[in-house]
C-alpha cells in the first residue's frame, strides 16, 4: 500500500494527495488557500488507518444501530439509511465519505470565508462548496460532452458515479451512473444503488463472476458482479434504464439527491464495439500509428540506427507532449481532456529514470529488427506486446480475463504460429 504523498499540481497548483486507494485532487481559490490545503492535509493523514481498524465491521451488510468510532466510518454508516431494506454495505460509500470529511475540515478554517468556491475529488466522487454568486462545474461520467453547472448558494454539495465499467464492482450493467446529492457520501451511496438496478437479470450473453474469485477482499462477498456486457437492443437498454430510473425516483422521493444522469450504450464489452469515446479512438489511432512506423522503418532500413531511433523520439514522445502540452493551455485547467501530470517524488522519479532507459533499448531493438524481419514476421511479433500487456494486466492488476480477451489472445498466437510455418515453407 502506498505511503502517505502530497503534491501541488498543475497551473492552478491544486493539491493532490495519495495515500493507498485514497486519490484526492484539492483545490480552493482565496488568498487563504495555503492555510485550507494545509488544512486538508492534517485531516486526511489519518484517514486511513482509522478506516482499517473498522474495516472488517464496514465491509458488513448495512445495519441499523450499528456504532462506528471513526468520523469518516461513521458518515459512511449515516449514509447507508437510504438504502432502506436494499443491500448495501458502508463501503458503497468510503470515496464520498473521505471527500466529505476533508471538505468539512477545510470549511472550518476562517480562509474559507474569502473563498469562492471549494473542492475535493476522491477518484471522481466529489464534495464541494460553492459561494453565493459562484458557479461550479463538473464533467459527468459517460457523456464527454456533459458538463454540470451549478450556481451557489446551493444545498447540493456532493457528486459520485458508478458503474460496472467504473473502480469498483458493480451488480448491474450501466455504463456510469452520475447522481448530485447534498453530500458526497449521499451520492456515492445512491449511484451504486441505481447503478445496480440498471440490469437485465434474464439476458444470457451478460457475464457476471462471483467477486470473491477477483477481489477476495470485496465487500459483495458471495455476490455475482458483471464482467461483461454484449450488444444490446433498443428496447433492451430501454428496460435497463427504466429499472434504474424508478430507483432513481424512489431515492428522490426520500430527499438528499438532486437528480441522476444513467449512461448505458448499445455496443456494451462484447461482440465487436465501436469506440465510444474520445479515449478510445484515440487508442485506435495510435495502433494504427504504431503500425505505420514499423512499416516506415523497413522503407528506411538504408539509414543509420541513430537516425532512425531519433526519429521514433520525435515521433512518440516530443510531438505528443509539445501537443498535450499546447491544449492543456488552450482548453485550461479542469478541461475533461488535458490535464497536466502528476509530478513525482525522487524516488517516483527514478523509477521513470529506469523506465525511459528501458524503453530506449525496447525501441532501440524495435527498430534493428522491424528493418530486418519480413513485414508479416514483424507485425505479429509486435501484436504479442497486447498479449503480454493483458497477462500484466491479469498479474499485476487483478484484470479479468474475459471470454473476448482470450479468445483475441489465442487468435493473435495463431497467427504467429502460421507465420512461422509460412517462412519455413518458403525455405
Amino acid at each position: 500500500m502506498a505511503g502517505f504523498q502530497s503534491a501541488l499540481i498543475g497551473q492552478r497548483q491544486r493539491l493532490h494527495i495519495q495515500h493507498g486507494p485514497i486519490d484526492l485532487v484539492i483545490d480552493a481559490d482565496g488568498p487563504g488557500r495555503e492555510a485550507l490545503f494545509e488544512h486538508a492535509t492534517a485531516a486526511t493523514m489519518p484517514v486511513l488507518s482509522v478506516l482499517v481498524k473498522e474495516l472488517d465491521r464496514l465491509r458488513a451488510p448495512f445495519m441499523t444501530g450499528r456504532r462506528f468510532t471513526g468520523p469518516v466510518a461513521r458518515r459512511m454508516q449515516s449514509a447507508c439509511r437510504v438504502a432502506g431494506d436494499t443491500f448495501v454495505t458502508p463501503m458503497a460509500a468510503v470515496a464520498g465519505s473521505v471527500a466529505d470529511h476533508v471538505l468539512a475540515a477545510m470549511m472550518d478554517d476562517e480562509a474559507a470565508r474569502d473563498c469562492s468556491r471549494i473542492s475535493v475529488n476522491n477518484g471522481g466522487d466529489i464534495a464541494f462548496w460553492t459561494k453565493p454568486g459562484a458557479t461550479t462545474r463538473a464533467q459527468i461520467a459517460g457523456l464527454p460532452t456533459g458538463l454540470l453547472s451549478l450556481a451557489g448558494s446551493t444545498r447540493w454539495r456532493g457528486m459520485a458515479s458508478s458503474g460496472w465499467r467504473g473502480r469498483s464492482h458493480s451488480l448491474g450493467i450501466a455504463d456510469s451512473v452520475t447522481v448530485l446529492a447534498e453530500s458526497a457520501a449521499l451520492a456515492d451511496i445512491t449511484a451504486t444503488l441505481i447503478a445496480n438496478d440498471v440490469d437485465l437479470t434474464d439476458h444470457p450473453l451478460i457475464t457476471r463472476q462471483l467477486v470473491d474469485e477477483l477481489d477476495a477482499a470485496s465487500d459483495l462477498a458471495g455476490r455475482l458482479v458483471t464482467t461483461g456486457v454484449p450488444w444490446l437492443e433498443d428496447d433492451e437498454i430501454a428496460r435497463a434504464l427504466a429499472a434504474g430510473c424508478a430507483t432513481a425516483a424512489g431515492l428522490m422521493q426520500k430527499g438528499g439527491i438532486a437528480g441522476a444522469v444513467l449512461v448505458l450504450s448499445p455496443n456494451g464489452s462484447l461482440g465487436f464495439p465501436l469506440p465510444s469515446n474520445l479515449a478510445e479512438w484515440l487508442g485506435l489511432m495510435g495502433g494504427a500509428a504504431f503500425a505505420l512506423n514499423n512499416i516506415m522503418l523497413r522503407h528506411q532500413a538504408e539509414r543509420t540506427a541513430q537516425a532512425r531511433l531519433f526519429a521514433m523520439f520525435v515521433g512518440g514522445i516530443v510531438a505528443p507532449s509539445a501537443v498535450a502540452a499546447l491544449l492543456a493551455l488552450l482548453l485550461g485547467e479542469g478541461n475533461a481532456f488535458v490535464q497536466w501530470p502528476v509530478l513525482p517524488g525522487f524516488y517516483g522519479g527514478l523509477v521513470l529514470l529506469a523506465f525511459a532507459v528501458t524503453l530506449l533499448v525496447a525501441n532501440y531493438g524495435l527498430q534493428y529488427g522491424a528493418s530486418r524481419l519480413p513485414a508479416n514476421v514483424t507485425s505479429v511479433v509486435m501484436l504479442s506486446e497486447v498479449v503480454f500487456a493483458t497477462l500484466s494486466a491479469i498479474v499485476l492488476t487483478q484484470e479479468v480475463l474475459t471470454l473476448q480477451v482470450g479468445i483475441g489472445g489465442a487468435m493473435i498466437v495463431l497467427a504467429a504460429a502460421l507465420s512461422a510455418l509460412e517462412n519455413k515453407d518458403a525455405h
